[in-house]
Formats: structure tokens, C-alpha cells, sequence
């Protein structure tokens, strides 16, 4: 028969420690604690800012296109380096960027269609999450390809099932963090894509 001491650090029958615990079964308590907690720890780290670890050169899956476009080679998607307002011009953002409500973002991308002969439209969310970098933030763009783009909550074209037609998703571009419960009636910035068949 097993001695009393021995049973102590064990688990009976019925799935219950016997008490009183031993100073075996805290170690073990505590040292399951900190691993929980380091495993952790990752998602609360400090992360660098983007601008200060991206190299000048570093294009990442990018590559220029004319008139201040940019492809990602990956998903093929045709990015205006500008939010919608701005326009590019030597190597970097002029104007004021717009924050419109949702339908007034959709309707200045139509209307730049017209004008320019080019489908442009608001990218959506799983689109604007691709471009954002997961080790860095403040934004978390690869500031080569995107000069000009601020910590921001920024429309995207898509929406949730779960929610109303007031509401659309938007991404916070400082890490990426989104929602698909902001106010059509707000005003954000926007980040136009080409479509597919981008010549009208």
C-alpha cells in the first residue's frame, strides 16, 4: 500500500486534490502560471514604429506603378499610394487627404472613375489588412509605398452580416486593429484600389 506522503502530490480518483497541497504542487501551480503569462507576452510588447525599421529601399511585396499607383505582387491589387483627397507628386502626398461619410467616400471614388477613365473604388477590408505589417505600428504600412498615410480609422468597402446597412468596417491603421460597427454618418479617410478591369 502507498504511503500517505506519496498520495498527496497525486490526483484521486474522483479528480480532486488531496489536501492539505504540498509545497511540490505550488512549485508546479507557479511555474505553470509563468508560462502562461510568457507565452503572453508577445501580444502586449512593445513594437517598434514602422518609419524607424523599414529601409528606404524596402518595397516589401510592392512595386511601383505610373502615376502614383503601387502593385502588390502578392495579391496583384492596385493601390493609389494616397488616401482620396491627396495626390502624389515627387515621391510623396500633397493636399489635404478627405474624411467623408462612407457614401461620400463611395461617391468620390465614382466620380474619379468618370474623370479619369480608371475604375477606382474603396478597398476593402480583408484588401487594407493585407498591406498592414505585423511586426511594427504607428501606422503599420511599409511607409515607402504608402508617405503619407497617418495613424487612422480608415473606411473600407466591406461590411458585416451581423450588423445593420449603417454601419461599415473600418481598419485603424496604427496596428491594424478593426471594426465593423462605425456609422456610415462618420467621417474617415479612404484608401482607393483598381478593379480588376480598371479601364472603363
Amino acid at each position: 500500500m502507498k504511503s500517505s506522503r506519496y498520495l498527496r502530490g497525486k490526483i484521486s480518483c474522483n479528480g480532486r486534490h488531496p489536501w492539505p497541497p504540498t509545497k511540490g504542487t505550488f512549485g508546479l501551480s507557479f511555474t505553470i502560471i509563468c508560462l502562461l503569462l510568457m507565452s503572453g507576452c508577445d501580444r502586449y510588447s512593445v513594437k517598434p514604429i514602422c518609419s524607424s525599421v523599414i529601409g528606404q529601399e524596402n518595397l516589401g511585396a510592392f512595386s511601383y506603378g505610373p502615376r502614383g499607383t503601387a502593385t502588390d505582387t502578392t495579391t496583384g491589387t492596385i493601390w493609389y499610394r494616397c488616401p482620396g483627397g491627396s495626390y502624389y507628386l515627387r515621391d510623396t502626398c500633397s493636399g489635404d487627404e478627405l474624411k467623408l461619410t462612407w457614401d461620400g467616400a463611395v461617391a468620390y471614388a465614382e466620380e474619379l472613375s468618370e474623370i479619369s477613365g480608371v475604375k477606382w473604388r474603396l478597398a476593402t477590408l480583408p484588401e487594407v489588412r493585407s498591406i498592414i505589417s505585423p511586426s511594427c505600428v504607428g501606422p503599420a504600412v511599409n511607409p515607402n509605398v504608402f508617405p503619407s498615410l497617418k495613424a487612422t480609422n480608415l473606411w473600407t468597402l466591406s461590411q458585416s452580416s451581423r450588423h445593420g446597412d449603417s454601419f461599415r468596417c473600418t481598419l485603424y491603421t496604427y496596428n491594424g486593429a478593426h471594426s465593423c460597427k462605425q456609422l456610415k454618418k462618420f467621417k474617415n479617410p479612404f484608401l482607393l484600389v483598381q478593379t480588376s478591369d480598371s479601364l472603363l
